[in-house]
């Protein structure tokens, strides 16, 4: 394969609009550089979360300089990400804890520049970063819960009879309609747009005008690919689903102590839409509770590590979070009883931001914990292009 040839194909061939037409056509090149340099990708991933947390630093600042300086930086962030698995593909170097670096570092950074923007902003728009957070969070757990279930949800509905069935036929017909494509990957919102939308608003605009596009876009993006999925559900027919569908649910469900000790958990414990709606139920209530503070923010975004994690370490080590874990952390349940007996008890929002670093050095140092173990006892690569495209 000629140089060249090797360099097309480091680009993914599958992307959003923005990072094939303004990203990869340069970023191929600096992964070239890279490789010659004996740059490794997990360096260029780490290389992109600083240049994040630089970006979000200038956000905090509140000035107009700061918001300018801070688009620049996280557009930098972003090409840099791109290169660290266009640089994986060029020289074949893969890893598992490099996927997993990728994939954490990608939600980490930005939740980084949410909170600097809140942090400039001259108004209190933390419970819009919270919004915002909660939103993209739930939004991927539909994503990973529905995967989890495809061989139920996502089944073929080619004999199936019944309104769902031809609907899903038109559903996917128009989504096959020539040019609708791009429009397509666009509305779905992926990492490359909302980084562009996050640096022409807070650049031109203000934190506030940011996060309402954030929610307006993100909402939409739901909501349009919602109906193919439930539609394909439905001409899947009622056909239960495998016992190994529904333990990945209700692992991904974060149950608690309190559930578990009752014995029983939730209804409907096999459906892919059970999940995501716990999300939105357990960030939604703390952020209520906590009266969209910036407490509430950094709740949410430790819990949100949690909950990618919990996805991202089954998909790269195949493994899952010790059952130890999760009643340390007190599941879903337990942490809005404990939110609840703050509030009553006065101790919010000092309460919360204990219970956000507790939890921040459990599950960061359970974690690390994990991948050195692992990386001692598999030293077998996984495929970049895999953990990339599990989400955007």
């Amino acid at each position: 394969m000629s140089g060249d040839a090797r360099l097309d194909t480091a680009v993914k061939s599958v992307d959003g609009f923005f990072t094939t037409f303004f990203v990869s056509p340069y970023s191929k090149y600096i992964a070239r550089w890279a490789a010659r340099r004996g740059i490794t990708p997990n360096a260029v991933t780490i290389t992109s979360a600083v240049i994040g947390v630089l970006a979000a630093a200038a956000f905090a600042t509140g000035e107009r300089w700061g918001l300018i300086a801070g688009a620049v930086l996280l557009q930098v962030s972003f090409t840099t990400d791109c290169v660290d698995g266009q640089l994986a593909r060029y020289t074949q170097n893969f890893s598992k804890l490099g996927a997993w670096l990728d994939s954490t570092f990608d939600r980490a950074k930005e939740w980084a520049v949410y909170a600097g923007l809140a942090i400039g902003s001259d108004r209190d728009v933390w419970v819009l970063a919270a919004a915002a957070l909660t939103l993209q969070t739930v939004r991927h757990a539909v994503d990973f819960s529905y995967v989890a279930a495809r061989s139920e949800a996502a089944r073929s509905p080619q004999g199936a009879e019944g309104g769902a069935a031809r609907a899903v036929g038109r559903w996917t017909s128009l989504e096959r309609i020539p040019g609708l494509l791009w429009v397509k990957r666009v509305v779905a919102f992926p990492i490359g747009e909302r980084f562009a939308a996050i640096s022409l608003t807070a650049a031109i605009w203000d934190p506030r005008v940011t996060f309402i596009v954030l929610l307006a876009w993100g909402s939409f993006a739901l909501l349009y690919s919602m109906p193919g999925r439930v539609l394909r559900t439905l001409a899947a027919g009622r056909r239960p689903p495998t016992a190994e569908q529904r333990d990945e649910l209700s692992y991904y469900r974060d149950d608690g102590p309190i559930l578990r000790a009752a014995g029983r958990g939730l209804p409907s414990a096999g459906s892919w839409m059970v999940p995501p709606a716990i999300r939105l139920v357990e960030y939604g209530l703390l952020i209520w509770i906590a009266d969209g503070n910036a407490a509430a923010f950094l709740l949410l975004a430790v819990l949100a590590f949690h909950h990618y994690d919990l996805v991202y370490r089954l998909r790269t080590q195949g493994a899952r979070t010790p059952a130890w874990l999760g009643t340390l952390a007190g599941g879903w349940d337990g942490r809005l009883v404990l939110a609840v007996v703050l509030l009553v008890a006065g101790a919010l929002p000092t309460g919360m931001y204990v219970l956000a670093c507790a939890l921040a050095a459990l599950f960061v140092t359970e974690s690390a914990a994990s991948w050195v173990r692992f990386e001692r006892g598999d030293r077998q690569g996984g495929s970049y292009e895999e953990e990339e495209d599990l989400i955007q």
